[in-house]
């Protein structure tokens, strides 16, 4: 498994909570949860993400 790392395409909301805007979706993600294509994790509010593609 590679290094994770904060994901540039997120915005911090309040209550632990992210706006994930990698894809279409635009997904409200709560503290341990994914977006809607699961791409991202949310970890402190800050969506986490690792090497997608090898």
């Amino acid at each position: 498994m590679g290094t994770m790392h904060e994901a540039r395409l997120h915005k911090q909301l309040t209550d632990g909570e992210a706006l994930c805007t990698l894809c279409l979706h635009d997904s409200h993600a709560a503290e341990s949860g994914r977006g809607a294509c699961g791409a991202r994790y949310i970890i402190g509010g800050v969506g986490i993400g690792g090497p997608v593609a090898k």
